[in-house]
This record gives structure tokens, C-alpha cells and sequence, in this order.
């Protein structure tokens, strides 16, 4: 039994019932943790402001999905992680790719490297050296030197 139960709906106030099935219609499909959220208006709208941010980022959905479960797992939380796999699932990604996520790796080394970076960051609380998060950035984003839009240090530019 969860410490917090999610809210039934019809009791929220118009501002989260709002916010809650905006939500729900764009994933096509209910969650506890929205209804949840719901409890306080302002923690729902920040996280999915979070949400659309993170969207506009030059990750992949892909990505954005597999980092979700490398980070759930490494975090255990088992709700996210099962959320996350649905997700994944829904958007195309194989049981193999998923299962893959969970222990850090991906067929891709691109995936591979940023969801190791990902898990790591968490493991160490944060405090990741500038030198890994260079390292990082050269393998994954292959067009760093044309790119002025992107945010990490970038060490051929």
C-alpha cells in the first residue's frame, strides 16, 4: 500500500483535475503517480513542465526511456521502472532493449556510455568530474563541432 494514495479525480481541484487529464490524454493512459501528484497542484504542474521540457531536448525518446530505466533501477524505485517499461514498450522498444537498460547497456555505445554516465551520476551523488562529463560528450554527440546549441563543454570546440 502506497504511503500517499492517489487521488480519485473528481475529489482534486479543478487545476489538478485539469492538469491530470491533459496529461493522461497525450500518454493515453492513467497512472497512479499523476493522480498522486494531484494531491498538490504545484508539485503536478512542476514535473510536467519538467516533462515538456526534457522532451525538447535533443535526447531521443529512446533514450529519454532507457535512462528512465537505468535510473529507476539504480534508484529502486520499482513503480518508475514499471511505468518506464510500458512506456518503452508502447513507443517500440524491444523487451532486450529494456532489459538491457537495466543493467546499463545498449547495442549502441552511444546509449551504452550515457546510460553508465547516467547511473553513476546517481550512485555518486552528483559529483561527477568535469574530465567524465567531457569524456561523455565526445562519445555521444558526434556533431559537437557544428553544434552551438549544445550544452556541454565540448573539447573540439
Amino acid at each position: 500500500m502506497p504511503a500517499i494514495e492517489p487521488i480519485r479525480l473528481e475529489l482534486a481541484d479543478a487545476t489538478a483535475q485539469q492538469l491530470v487529464r491533459a496529461a493522461e490524454s497525450r500518454i493515453g493512459q492513467s497512472t497512479n503517480m499523476l493522480r498522486t501528484m494531484a494531491h498538490s497542484p504545484a508539485i503536478l504542474e512542476t514535473y510536467l513542465h519538467f516533462n515538456r521540457a526534457f522532451e525538447k531536448t535533443k535526447t531521443t525518446t529512446k533514450l529519454r526511456g532507457l535512462l528512465t530505466i537505468a535510473i529507476a533501477r539504480a534508484m529502486g524505485c520499482e513503480y518508475i521502472l514499471s511505468v518506464a517499461v510500458a512506456l518503452g514498450l508502447r513507443e517500440g522498444l524491444s523487451l532486450e532493449e529494456l532489459e538491457a537498460a537495466r543493467h546499463r547497456q545498449s547495442e549502441d555505445p552511444k546509449i551504452g556510455a550515457a546510460l553508465s554516465f547516467a547511473v553513476r551520476a546517481i550512485e555518486e551523488g552528483g559529483k561527477i568530474d568535469p574530465a567524465s562529463v567531457a569524456t561523455l560528450h565526445v562519445l555521444v554527440c558526434c556533431s559537437c563541432a557544428l553544434s552551438t546549441s549544445c550544452w556541454l563543454p565540448c573539447p573540439t570546440r
